[in-house]
């Protein structure tokens, strides 16, 4: 059934009032002037008042009018109405308004990853030969699956629109991951994602440095492992995690020496709601399956979910830096259903350090984190962390995934995780002399290792003695062979229990890579893989729950840019 969307109007809206603005601000264009005409005194036209010119007596009154046409007796909808806190604290006057209007700058960025993904797989009918799937149904589909390596990575596109001045800006972000053209809407995912103002005291320590403040709706990102902290890597998760929250950050940027910079900053925030609970309505509550027009419902609700996150980093020059993380997600567990006695709250807590070194032939990354929570099914995704958005999330990622053979549920709600992370890449032309012609190539080595530890409770019969060792690592290697081409390979192995590996697989995942120019933001990627799984191997998210055989295939045409 088709679902309308608000989107056109939202749209419609925005370009409305962009151009009202433009046209309000552009020079207009003077009135020619009007033929000197003799003024008869006391002698009334004689042709009626609808005419060009209208006489008084003694003079002569022009049809253009000096002051603003008004469109609306109440506000139009362009007008912006922020509130009463901005009238107290406004501009005084309409020249003071267009003189702040003066100094602000705009500019856009914005981003594009458009994906085919297929899976080639058995017959659903149980019949011989092979069929395509869309989605596919391969092992580690979607990135909050601990088997995830970025093989099929999911649609996605974000634009930023920024206005800023020398001391602050605004910057509104709409993004989606879910392009829902060739697919079906959902309500989860409708494009506003982030609005936030930043201040910049950039002298507030003299010559050697200054101060920032971000305050609004915003999300962060610690522990990237691509090169300059520029992309999240492989893996393309967060080792000190992501934050999704409405709040503050502020942070000090100061020269300790002409070459060493010492970067500090505190966050606090909260999310602004919780997906709903939606009870069955029974006399002891519980919760209906996750739908897809409500993610993220689960057995329990979710309670108030509060974010805090501390760093600090030094950097020297613009090739290496150093860094340490603490952040931490908690909740009261204040929609909990339990009706009386004491409320264990929730808590995630996470922190470490990590290395930057990037050079122009080379980029290194290693860093390391543990991870602590307690009670996690109230969390929230306040604080996303290797691979897992909430508590939920974590606890199945790690401390005891539903079984499909067996259809047991590890009831730990908490636990440890120690994780290394590893990412290093080579320009290898320039070091042999050139040989291409001024082409490159280029070689990576990438890999996580995580401890989870989680113990049983004795007067738990559901919960288990978690002790897993799990370890994931790849390589891959591409060379421009052409002045609008490249080809290469990625080889990947997933072991998601070094103890029992029935489960793990590898995948190979030749492809080949156009673009107008090298190194160009622009690409168009057709990529195979090919898997080798396991005995007890399942594909992911959403076909983790039933029983689909994992397809030991998949194809990928995406385009790609960044702009």
């Amino acid at each position: 059934m088709y679902k309308p969307s608000f989107r056109p109007f939202a749209s419609f809206a925005f370009s409305a009032s962009l151009a009202a603005s433009a046209m309000a601000q552009a020079p207009q264009p003077e009135a020619p002037a009007a033929p000197e005409e003799e003024v008869v005194e006391d002698q009334a036209p004689t042709h009626s008042s609808g005419t060009s010119d209208e006489y008084i007596r003694g003079s002569k009154r022009s049809t253009t009018r000096s002051k603003p046409l008004q469109v609306s007796v109440g506000l139009p909808p362009t007008t912006l109405d922020l509130g009463s806190e901005a009238d107290i604290l406004g501009a005084r006057d309409a020249r003071e308004t267009a003189v702040m209007l003066d100094r602000w700058s705009f500019s856009m960025k914005g981003s594009i990853r458009a994906p085919l993904r297929v899976g080639i797989g058995k017959r659903n009918d149980g019949r011989p030969g092979r069929e395509l799937h869309a989605l596919p149904r391969i092992v580690g589909l979607g990135s909050g699956d601990w088997n995830y390596v970025g093989l099929a990575p999911n649609a996605s596109a974000g634009l930023q629109i920024i206005a800023a001045t020398p001391v602050v800006s605004a910057t509104i972000i709409f993004s989606t991951s879910h392009l829902w053209d060739p697919s079906y809407a959902v309500i989860d995912d409708v494009g506003f994602d982030q609005g936030y103002l930043t201040f910049k005291f950039p002298s507030l320590f003299g010559a050697r440095g200054g101060m920032s403040i971000m305050a609004g709706i915003f999300s962060e990102r610690f522990g990237t492992s691509g090169p300059y902290q520029k992309s999240s890597g492989y893996y393309s998760t967060y080792l000190f995690g992501r934050t999704h929250q409405a709040g503050e950050s502020i942070t000090l940027d100061v020269d300790v020496t002409d070459d060493l910079e010492l970067i500090v900053e505190n966050g606090l925030g909260a999310k602004t709601e919780v997906v709903p609970f939606i009870t069955d309505g029974g006399v002891q509550p519980a919760g209906p399956f996750e739908q897809d027009f409500f993610p993220g419902q689960q057995a329990q609700p979710y309670g108030s979910t509060f974010v805090t996150h501390s760093h600090a980093a030094l950097q020297y020059r613009d090739w290496l830096r150093v860094a340490g993380h603490y952040s931490m997600s908690w909740s009261p567990d204040d929609n909990t259903l339990q009706p009386s006695g004491h409320v264990d709250p929730a808590r995630l807590a996470v922190f470490g350090g990590d290395v930057h070194v990037d050079k122009e032939l080379y980029h290194a990354y290693l860093g390391y984190s543990r991870i602590d929570g307690e009670n996690l099914y109230p969390l929230a995704d306040a604080l996303q962390v290797l691979h897992s958005g909430t508590g939920r999330a974590l606890k199945l990622n790690y401390f005891g995934n539903k079984d499909r053979f067996t259809g047991l549920t590890p009831s730990n709600f908490g636990g440890t995780v120690d994780t290394l992370l590893w990412q290093f890449m080579l320009r290898i032309a320039p070091l042999i002399g050139d040989p291409f012609g001024s082409r490159d190539l280029n070689v990576a080595v990438y890999g996580m290792y995580n401890h989870a530890a989680s113990p049983k409770d004795p007067s738990d019969v559901t919960s288990f003695d978690i002790d897993d060792h799990k370890l994931k690592f790849g390589a891959d290697i591409d060379a421009s062979v052409f002045k609008n081409m490249s080809i290469g390979t990625r080889f990947d192995r997933v072991i998601p229990r070094l103890k029992n590996q029935a489960d793990a697989y590898t995948a190979i995942s030749p492809r080949v890579s156009f673009y107008t120019k090298w190194k160009s933001k622009e690409q168009l990627i057709v990529q195979y893989s090919h898997f080798f799984l396991g005995e007890k191997t399942v594909p992911g998210s959403p076909y983790s729950d039933d029983y689909y055989d994992p397809d030991p295939d998949a194809l990928m045409i995406m385009g790609r840019t960044s702009f």
